[in-house]
């Protein structure tokens, strides 16, 4: 599979900044397509990639180079719509700043295809909940870690 991988400074607003693009193939081992020197970071920014693969894969990640509590973390503003469609749940979530650890709650028992992610500003998340029963609605209730750690 040909990879191709693009690293982004991050701020907690949301704003990026490129910091380099590679791509290469990909077998069986592990291959090194970039190295990001530590100093391309600056204080306040953490270290953001996504990858597109050949078959159609897409992914990404954000790496913190310090302890998440030495981030000035911003409010998230996260939103988000529900619409029940053949059993499950498809929400759609928001945020108006970095939102690290997005997670969403259900008050009935099911079962979500995502949790526990990174959400950028006008990069919207789409994730379904299969409840255990189809015929109750949920109440869905949005988490970040900036939500677990202010009062």
């Amino acid at each position: 599979v040909t990879i191709s991988v693009t690293a982004l400074a991050v701020t907690m607003a949301g704003q990026t900044r490129e910091l380099g693009r590679a791509s290469g193939l990909v077998g069986a081992g592990a291959l090194t397509l970039m190295t990001v020197p530590r100093d391309a970071l600056g204080a306040d920014e953490m270290l953001a990639f996504t990858y597109v693969g050949s078959d159609g894969t897409r992914s990404g990640d954000i790496f913190a180079p310090k302890p998440y509590k030495t981030y000035d973390l911003a409010p998230s503003g996260l939103t988000h719509t529900a619409m029940f469609n053949k059993g499950a749940w498809s929400l759609t979530i928001s945020a108006t700043a970095l939102a690290h650890y997005v997670s969403v709650e259900s008050n009935l028992p099911g079962r979500f295809s995502d949790n526990a992610f990174h959400l950028f500003p006008g990069h919207p998340a789409t994730i379904t909940f299969t409840p255990q029963d189809p015929g109750q609605t949920p109440a869905f209730t949005l988490r970040d870690l900036y939500s677990a750690t202010t009062a």
